[in-house]
């Protein structure tokens, strides 16, 4: 690891490259306290005003997840998504027509996500 830089907004500490590739180094923090860190695992708490994933987000132990094509479920897959609407496991729908077969996938859909 080193560090330097002179403009305003420079690199001011990098891993993974020489100085004269600076710009592009996997791991560097510039002036004004950004990050980047490229294949980075992270622990504890993160706290964040936005931000963007690609690829699948999954909380542990069926809280949630989203795969990159836009399905997903929470509830320990108990309810889900997908491009054709929302799904509950084994739900009746009180003065409806609808009701389930007993907790299988609605037709035309999968809870695996």
């Amino acid at each position: 690891m080193t560090g330097g830089g002179n403009s305003d907004n420079g690199v001011r500490i990098w891993a993974g490259t020489t100085e004269s590739d600076v710009n592009n180094a996997p791991f560097r923090v510039y002036e004004d306290g950004s990050l980047v860190a490229t294949n980075a695992t992270i622990y504890g708490q993160i706290i964040a005003n936005e931000g963007r994933f690609t690829g699948e987000l999954e909380v542990p132990n069926g809280g949630l997840k989203i795969s990159s094509n836009g399905r997903g479920s929470i509830a320990g897959g108990r309810i889900w998504w997908d491009e054709n609407g929302v799904y509950i496991q084994d739900y009746t729908l009180i003065g409806g027509d609808n009701t389930s077969d007993n907790g299988s996938t609605p037709s035309g859909s999968s809870s695996s996500q």
